[in-house]
Parts: C-alpha cells; sequence; structure tokens
C-alpha cells in the first residue's frame, strides 16, 4: 500500500474478512433442532443479505481451510473471535519508503502487519506522527536486516527490531510541539490521499515538515538535510544490493568508506542512548 493512512477502501484488500459480529447475532436465538452453531449462522447469512461473505466462507471450504489443524478445533471453523483494531500498524517489509499505517478504517489484520499498542498515557497520533518521521526511518534502517530482492534488497524488520527503534519520547515534549507534529502528520496523510499513487516526491514537502516538527523536540531543527542526506545514502545501499544489480556493486574499499559513513552519520552515537518504541 503507498499511502500512511488506511481508509475502508484500502482495508477490503488486505484486512481479515471478520464474521464474528454476524456470528453473535446468528447464534442468539436458539437453533433447529439438529441444527450446529455453524449451520445455524450459514442459514442466517444467506437469510439476511450477505451472500458475499457466505461465498467467501464457502470458497475457504472448497480449497479445505476449514479442516487444517487449527480451524477444525473451532465450534465455528471461520470465527476468529473479538479482533483487536489498533490504530497504529507497522510492517515487516519496507522498500522504498518506510511508512508505519495509521488505521482509520479500524480494520483487524493478518501477520501482514504488527501491532502498535501503547500505553494509555501516550497520545496514539502523536505517536504514529513520530513514527513515520525519518528520524525513526534511520533507525529502522539501521536496525533492519537486509532482504534479498530483484529490484532492490527490501528492509526486514521482526517484532523486537520494531521495538528498539529509537523513537524521541513523547511525554516530555511540550504542547506547543506535539500539535505541530500531530498536525503535520494529518497534512502529510492528506497529502497522500490527494494523489491516487503517491511518489516521495509528492509528499516530500508534507514529510520534510514532519521532520522539521519532530527534529525541534530534539534541538535540531536545522539539521533536516543532513537526515534527508542519511536516508538516501541507506536507500542507495539497498539499491546496490538488488538482484538487478549484482554485477555493478561498489567495490570493496568504495563499500567500506559507504559504511564508515554510515556508521558516522550525525547524532546516530547519541540516538543509541534515547528512548525507544518498547518504551511506550
Amino acid at each position: 500500500m503507498d499511502r500512511i493512512r488506511v481508509t475502508n477502501e484500502d482495508a477490503s484488500e488486505w484486512s481479515i474478512i471478520d464474521s464474528h459480529p454476524y456470528v453473535e447475532e446468528a447464534t442468539g436465538d436458539d437453533a433447529d433442532f439438529g441444527t450446529t452453531d455453524e449451520q445455524q449462522v450459514k442459514e442466517w447469512l444467506a437469510e439476511n443479505d450477505h451472500r458475499a461473505l457466505l461465498e467467501y466462507i464457502e470458497s475457504g471450504e472448497e480449497q479445505g481451510y476449514h479442516d487444517r489443524p487449527t480451524t477444525r478445533t473451532r465450534d465455528i471453523w471461520f470465527d476468529l473471535g473479538n479482533l483487536s483494531r489498533p490504530k497504529i500498524l507497522s510492517t515487516m517489509f519496507t522498500w522504498t519508503t518506510h511508512r508505519v499505517f495509521w488505521n482509520d478504517a479500524d480494520a483487524p489484520t493478518g501477520d501482514r502487519f504488527y501491532y502498535v499498542a501503547p500505553h494509555g498515557d501516550v497520545d496514539q497520533k502523536l505517536l504514529g506522527g513520530l513514527l513515520n518521521s525519518r528520524v525513526v526511518w534511520l533507525s529502522n534502517e539501521l536496525k533492519g536486516r537486509r532482504a534479498g530482492g530483484q529490484g532492490m534488497t527490501r528492509l526486514q524488520t521482526k517484532v523486537y527490531e520494531t521495538e528498539l527503534w529509537t523513537v524521541p519520547n513523547p511525554r516530555e515534549f511540550e504542547d506547543e510541539k506535539k500539535e505541530a507534529i500531530k498536525s503535520a502528520f494529518d497534512d502529510l496523510m492528506d497529502a497522500e490521499l490527494s494523489h491516487e499513487e503517491p511518489t516521495r516526491e509528492d509528499t516530500e514537502a508534507e514529510r520534510d515538515e514532519l521532520d522539521k516538527a519532530v527534529l525541534e523536540t530534539l534541538e535540531m531543527g536545522d539539521r533536516l538535510d543532513e537526515l534527508k542526506e542519511s536516508i538516501d545514502l541507506m536507500l542507495q545501499m539497498r539499491e546496490e544490493g538488488a538482484g538487478e544489480l549484482t554485477s555493478v556493486l561498489v567495490g570493496r574499499e568504495a563499500r567500506q568508506e559507504a559504511d564508515s559513513d554510515v556508521v558516522d552519520l550525525p547524532g546516530v552515537a547519541e540516538a543509541r542512548e534515547n528512548t525507544t518504541l518498547g518504551d511506550f
């Protein structure tokens, strides 16, 4: 997906089909004698204009999903129970743009996404803005691992690595700076929605404003250009590691020099002492 804000239209493409509310309603009344809960739910779906969901369930049965070790232990094989609907969703893989999604659709998801559920004293919209800044993007590039790809080496981040992202501590921000980050985050999401398939260039101005607001909390408001240059360098290194470009990789000395540049990026040493996502 190429946008941070998850809308209902987006959710229809990748979210889990949540049948549990229908199961609760369908099994609220007594079933006919000899009718199982599963049969009762299917009959209720057919009678209440949910034919598409019923066809989806039947399609799963035709492919044998109902007879797998996990599903056959359930009374109703397709009922997953009450599902979490977090506002903040992270992903395992990153290509050219780091995004942590804002779940406007309140959609339940599968294992393609990691749930970010902060403690109650942390403003979720504020944390969402922080996690979409280049400050955290750089932390992801430094702490994630490389996974081979044909056009570009992907960045792979496991759950425990996500928890290690360096994140400025939102509990210590002044109210004015909190509002600046949230406002810039909204502007970035709105800018993405204004394009059918937004590119990095389409929303660079809005992302810059978000980064400036985040950098101000670190008293580094004048370091945006250095931050952007650092991200570009990390992306270049991943592009050079792609399958299609293996034959034109830089030489060993140049690679060592590039690696040295990354280690010495301004603020990296200090960042390692900062709070991480797992603290929130």
